[in-house]
């Protein structure tokens, strides 16, 4: 039987990627064995329509996976192993898991991982942990490091990815409860999950996300304190 090529879509927005990014991509091409395509996306603004361009140049090919990263989120090295994981368990939507600072969208300022759920109409909840193995029931998942089957984008109605920026946007029916000001990742996988695909990550595939510091090792060190210690407060 052969098996499904993927497209490999990189955010370089800027024009350059993480160093660390660079040395796994070469790493994950060298080991993996499906066929598989490997494009850069430059020069595109808003990230919204940059995520447009991906998609519509994955639909041109005769791949059933794209699999998006951005310059900034570094996957591990074996992160396309993922793909015969997903087509193993008839999965067709994961986003790997990495932290953000859910504090710009209006619920902590501290790291926690682009994934949750929406507790009621604007308001969302990132996870700040995961469960072993596979997991899923999310509403959202970040776009960051994100794996989808070709049938998603034949099912979900264009535009695949959008940003609203506040009330006055014109919005979807199907998207009522996404935040006055949501970014196109959290657009995208809402639909996703209105169209009728389960949303899933993966504990073992934890991305880190590069900002000034890396974010990863940020929550880490908020997770090993339990309480404060008396000196400082």
């Amino acid at each position: 039987m052969t098996e499904a090529k993927v497209m490999l879509a990189v955010f370089a927005v800027d024009g350059w990627i993480h160093a660390e990014l660079a040395a796994h991509l070469i790493q994950s091409f060298l080991t993996q064995s499906r066929a598989a395509t490997l494009t850069f996306i430059t020069g595109n603004r808003p990230v919204a329509h940059a995520r447009n361009h991906a998609a519509g140049e994955f639909l041109n090919t005769d791949c059933e996976w794209l699999v998006m990263v951005d310059h900034d989120t570094v996957p591990p090295a074996n992160f396309l192993e993922i793909v015969p994981m997903m087509e193993a368990d008839g999965k067709f939507i994961a986003g790997l898991p990495y932290p953000f600072m859910p504090g710009c969208e209006g619920a902590y300022p501290y790291p926690a991982f682009a994934l949750g759920w929406f507790e009621a109409p604007g308001k969302l909840r990132a996870s700040n942990s995961l469960p072993s193995g596979w997991s899923t029931g999310y509403d959202f998942l970040g776009g960051g490091s994100l794996i989808v089957h070709r049938s998603v984008f034949e099912r979900v109605s264009k535009p695949y990815f959008k940003t609203i920026i506040d009330d006055a946007e014109v919005r979807d029916i199907d998207t009522e409860m996404l935040p006055d000001s949501a970014a196109e990742d959290l657009y995208f996988t809402w639909k996703a999950k209105g169209a009728g695909f389960e949303l899933w990550t993966h504990s073992d595939f934890v991305c880190n996300h590069y900002k000034t510091i890396p974010l990863l090792a940020v929550m880490g060190m908020l997770q090993s304190v339990s309480t404060p210690d008396p000196a400082l407060v």
